[in-house]
């Protein structure tokens, strides 16, 4: 958790999906997913140009819109 904490902490959003076992953070340019009941965790491989500051996804949690630095 060391990039969910970090990132949390540097004002980066953190939401959980409609599931509420799983969480999406920013990391940098990247969104960050973890599973909370598994214990596991993947980057997207989606890489942004500049640091994302904002995203937020639907209610089904099948899509996600991200606001960038720019």
């Amino acid at each position: 958790f060391v990039d969910l904490i970090g990132s949390s902490y540097r004002n980066g959003p953190v939401r959980f999906l409609p599931d509420n076992f799983s969480l999406l953070c920013a990391n940098g340019n990247r969104l960050k997913y973890f599973d909370l009941k598994r214990n596991t965790s993947f980057t997207s491989e989606i890489q942004l140009k500049c640091n994302i500051i904002a995203f937020d996804i639907n209610s089904t949690g099948t899509h996600a819109i991200v606001g960038d630095e720019r």
